[in-house]
């Protein structure tokens, strides 16, 4: 877990607070689309896919708006945003600087966490999030 100001915001009156993100892997060394993943998600029973932004090898693409809870991690989707970057053991230098890219831009002072944080029993997300930390602007 990344602590940087531990803040969070409100969508609005009577819409949910977020105050972390967590970051996810596919678990797949291909790049599938935004639409494969919903697929798969659909499969096990989601409304629709869980992640609210996924990192490709050459571009993000939004998944589940923000204002909608997600489905990425047990007993934490309520108050967070999840993170899906495409891949299982190889990740691309330009996803974490997009992933940090995103998190500065929009979401500055959430705390970070990988998946495996909340679920031990979990490789998720195959990365150490230092590799995403360590680029976000100060």
């Amino acid at each position: 877990m990344v602590k940087r100001n531990c803040t969070s915001f409100s969508l609005g009156e009577g819409i949910r607070t977020i105050d972390k993100i967590i970051l996810h892997c596919t678990d797949s060394d291909v790049d599938h689309d935004i639409n494969e993943i919903a697929r798969w998600h659909r499969m096990r029973g989601f409304k629709d896919v869980g992640y609210h932004f996924l990192i490709r090898r050459h571009g993000i693409q939004f998944g589940r708006p923000i204002d909608q809870i997600g489905a990425h991690c047990k007993g934490q989707n309520s108050n967070s945003l999840g993170i899906c970057l495409t891949g299982k053991n190889e990740f691309d230098q330009a996803q974490f600087e997009m992933t940090a890219r995103l998190i500065s831009s929009f979401f500055p002072g959430l705390a970070i966490y990988p998946h495996n944080y909340f679920n031990k029993n979990k490789r998720c997300p195959g990365f150490d999030i230092e590799e995403v930390t360590s680029l976000l602007a100060v």
